[in-house]
């Protein structure tokens, strides 16, 4: 709008004049662009939300008139939305749809409890970890020995089953004691989950504890220079070697400091070098 503002600027136009400096101008391209390439996707979304509607307040006779008058193409990406809330519930159709994702204890439950249904009985305990923020992807970490995990664009659900829970436990594995350490309660055994987070603070600190972390550190840094410098990998990787380094270092003076925010204020008392290069 401001490029033909100053085009037209003091200038008798016609509609006609502005088609013409639309096909020619960049700006309008790219944004027109932008327009085909998420409109179905945005009016799948709106048709969806009108389908969720209709069920909600019994009108579906009236959505059934205008899906007859969609088109074949609209009426399949349609299908497909209604066909993933059916198996995984509505909550994760609007999630996925990217719709910003409440994440309390309380709605992560019900999400989980849509998409899960009655395999959610073996769980020993669900923990909501990560960011929380509004477009983030949703962490859970889980003590199953059936459930499955999730991996996608906006949920991670990290599954580990209950003899790896216990022996990463007394290993001072990382991913075993970040979610511990910080992770809110969503549901399961609720004693089990204090009684561990008892076991960290109490278990004898082994040098198989601080030899497996170095391993750890070191298997992250290998992974992580096989990838580009800018890479999401590389950064992944580097994270990880660091957080493992770092908790070797803090046992090896008998500290338990198991949060990334503590390890990281503690990188200043301990000389931690990333080293650089790909590894052979």
């Amino acid at each position: 709008m401001e490029e033909e503002k100053q085009e037209f600027k003091e200038k008798n136009f016609t509609l006609k004049d502005i088609q013409r400096f639309r096909q020619q101008n960049q700006t309008f391209q790219k944004l027109d662009e932008f327009r085909r390439q998420n409109l179905l996707q945005s009016e799948t979304f709106a048709i969806f939300t009108e389908y969720f509607l209709s069920n909600k307040f019994e009108v579906k006779d009236k959505f059934n008139k205008k899906y007859d008058c969609l088109e074949n193409k609209e009426k399949e990406a349609v299908d497909s939305a209604i066909n993933f809330s059916q198996q995984h519930g509505d909550l994760a159709t609007f999630y996925a749809s990217g719709l910003a994702r409440k994440t309390t204890q309380e709605r992560v439950g019900k999400l989980l409890g849509e998409i899960y249904g009655s395999r959610l009985n073996d769980v020993k305990f669900a923990l909501l970890y990560g960011s929380k923020k509004e477009f983030s992807d949703i962490d859970v970490f889980v003590v199953s020995d059936t459930l499955k995990e999730i991996k996608n664009n906006w949920l991670d659900v990290n599954v580990i089953e209950s003899s790896e829970f216990e022996k990463e436990l007394k290993l001072f594995d990382v991913e075993i004691t970040h979610p511990i350490s910080v992770g809110e309660f969503i549901f399961g055994d609720k004693n089990y989950l204090l009684e561990k987070r008892k076991q960290l603070k109490e278990q004898p600190i082994t040098k198989e504890a601080i030899k497996h972390n170095l391993q750890e550190a070191e298997k992250q840094r290998r992974f992580a220079f096989e990838y580009p410098e800018n890479s999401s990998e590389r950064k992944i990787g580097l994270s990880y070697f660091l957080t493992s380094k770092l908790i070797a270092e803090n046992l090896k003076q008998g500290k338990r400091v198991f949060t990334r925010e503590k390890l990281l204020n503690s990188q200043s008392e301990i000389n931690i070098q990333l080293k650089g290069g790909r590894i052979k």
